[in-house]
């Protein structure tokens, strides 16, 4: 041991007892340890000081790029040192593998990741931990064979009757859901999933694998929009979450914290609620989560959440504000949307990968909004570019393309919508998930009806209402018997439609949809003459009840301060004229 080893021993023994305190004292610490390389020590207690610093920087602060020097110095230190030092070698690597994953850079890591897994059989924990992190990769990169090979691997060399051989099973699945390879019907869960669900709950690692289990599959279930299917998972989740919340969870390996695990279930339930038009549902969830988050901050203000277990909160709070969002625009309350919108924009400018993948999704919302204020038509055009240009995800740029193409469309710009069409073709959109099937059915349903088709409208029209009414697609399903009525006027049918819709549209408060209901009812009510029960002097207070409130809101949100700047925000940063005051 050289001369000033012990120094260095005793400055990081300090810093370690300053991070782990009962009130921890992060910045003391890391100067600690950064006084370390003002000393002379040995190589292999230099490398050790690397990793504990670019460790710090990673798990707390933003500055992953500072971090990644760091562990890369350790990296390629302990790569020429003795076996001894291979589980500091691969702590280092991992971590290294962490931050790639955060940058999506996979091409230089992936290969090292190959030839250190070998290696790390002797280590148990940074195995699976590599495992799972290479798995990840191969998933993003949508390589679902080399992921499934992989979790093959790991499973075969988990210890036996761990939890890991479950996991990794509940994993496989997982990357399937992904990349939309699942086998079987997809209205019913997985026989891993079913089994996993209906172990007892006497192992302390079984209530974290069926939350892992019905997290999995009510992820796969709401992102394809199927509500119908994930009724009854949402419910059991809900409780489960309720019952295992002040839990300890077991040694090994977690699926997720029990905290976070409630906030994930507000997620869903306010995904679910928007699926099937519970607007008020919607709105009570997103309270609790975002009361949740705020409890959280406060909790942890002096013991901060590692970095990776921060970002996912901070996703999960702009897609609360993403589902609102889209919610409030619906029922014609765009100023609250505004607000929605300011949210994202505060929490996503943080870091640049959030930026990167919320940008475009903003713009993809502000396009929407500027089509609810009529004007913003440019403006609107504008946002649709940026946005599918942007986005991330092959099922989230085809929802991009599609709602585009719908614009392009209403405004005429024919051009526009040529140039994307391939991109939406019906031919692009077989073996999607039902909600993106049933939003180009929608868009080929208005193509045909601008076109005069009238074969092709029926049968569109015909599609769609079988598809929605099997999951419950009750918005999609309303806007179809309006567009119907509007083509084949005078049809008896159109007098019971229009009243179904009548029912959806007051549930979500839809004004825009309750307007067009009531004109159509209007063509068959008189004087002396009712629809089912509706009649002439309330379907015409109606209409000038639902136009006046779709005009006071357009005024409402037009007169917000953050209206214009946000409707003219094309590039940059938004924080450079929006306040950082929402959170």
């Amino acid at each position: 041991m050289e001369d000033q080893d012990h120094i260095v021993n005793h400055l990081l023994a300090m810093a370690e007892c300053l991070r782990t305190q009962e009130n921890p004292k992060v910045k003391m610490a890391m100067k600690c340890v950064l006084s370390c390389f003002k000393l002379r020590m040995s190589p292999h207690l230099l490398a050790h000081c690397n990793l504990v610093y670019g460790r710090m920087l990673y798990y707390h602060t933003e500055q992953l790029q500072l971090a990644k020097e760091y562990l890369l110095q350790s990296y390629q230190m302990t790569a020429n040192f003795d076996d001894i030092f291979k589980e500091t070698h691969l702590q280092a690597f991992i971590l290294i593998c962490e931050i790639c994953m955060a940058e999506q850079n996979f091409a230089s890591i992936i290969p090292q990741m190959v030839a250190e897994i070998p290696g790390a059989l002797a280590y148990p924990y940074l195995y699976h931990r590599l495992i799972l992190l290479l798995t990840e990769m191969y998933t993003i990169q949508s390589r679902a064979e080399d992921a499934v090979r992989l979790l093959e691997m790991g499973r075969q060399n988990a210890p036996e009757n761990s939890p890991l051989t479950l996991y990794y099973p509940l994993t496989v699945n997982l990357v399937k859901m992904k990349l939309n390879v699942m086998e079987g019907p997809d209205d019913q869960p997985p026989d891993i999933i079913k089994s996993i669900c209906e172990m007892p709950r006497t192992h302390p690692a079984v209530p974290n694998l069926h939350l892992f289990a019905r997290g999995t599959q009510l992820a796969y279930w709401l992102s394809r929009g199927q509500a119908k299917s994930a009724k009854g998972f949402l419910r059991d989740m809900q409780q489960e979450s309720q019952v295992y919340a002040n839990s300890e969870l077991p040694e090994g390996f977690v699926w997720c914290m029990m905290d976070v695990i409630t906030i994930l279930t507000c997620v869903f339930t306010v995904a679910h609620s928007m699926t099937t038009c519970l607007l008020d549902k919607a709105q009570k969830y997103y309270g609790i989560a975002t009361n949740h988050l705020k409890a959280m901050e406060m909790k942890h203000a002096s013991k901060p959440y590692d970095a990776s277990t921060a970002r996912l909160l901070e996703k999960m709070r702009i897609i609360l504000d993403e589902l609102l969002c889209q919610m409030n625009i619906i029922s014609c309350q765009p100023k609250k949307a505004l607000l929605n919108i300011r949210c994202i924009l505060e929490m996503s400018s943080r870091n640049r990968f959030l930026a990167e993948e919320f940008y475009p999704l903003t713009h993809l919302l502000l396009a929407n909004y500027c089509i609810y204020n009529d004007d913003n038509s440019e403006a609107a055009a504008r946002h649709f570019k940026l946005a599918v240009s942007g986005v991330k995800g092959q099922q989230t740029g085809i929802i991009a393309h599609l709602h585009a193409a719908l614009f392009y469309l209403r405004t005429c710009r024919l051009r526009d919508y040529y140039a994307i069409a391939d991109k939406v073709h019906l031919r692009c959109l077989e073996g999607q998930t039902p909600v993106i099937e049933i939003l180009g059915y929608t868009l080929y349903m208005y193509h045909s009806y601008l076109f005069n088709r009238q074969n092709e409208f029926r049968s569109h029209v015909v599609h769609n209402l079988g598809a929605t009414k099997k999951q419950d697609f009750f918005r999609f399903h309303s806007l179809v018997f309006p567009m119907f009525s509007t083509y084949f006027t005078g049809n008896p049918q159109n007098v019971h439609s229009s009243v179904c819709t009548l029912v959806w549209s007051k549930k979500m408060v839809d004004h825009a949809l309750l307007l067009w209901t009531y004109l159509h009812i209007k063509d068959f009510v008189s004087e002396t003459e009712t629809v089912q029960g509706i009649t002439l002097k309330e379907t015409v207070e109606s209409i000038e009840a639902a136009s006046a409130a779709l005009a006071n809101s357009k005024v409402e949100a037009r007169t917000d301060e953050h209206h214009q700047k946000l409707v003219n925000w094309f590039d940059g940063d938004p924080m450079n004229f929006l306040p950082r005051e929402l959170l």
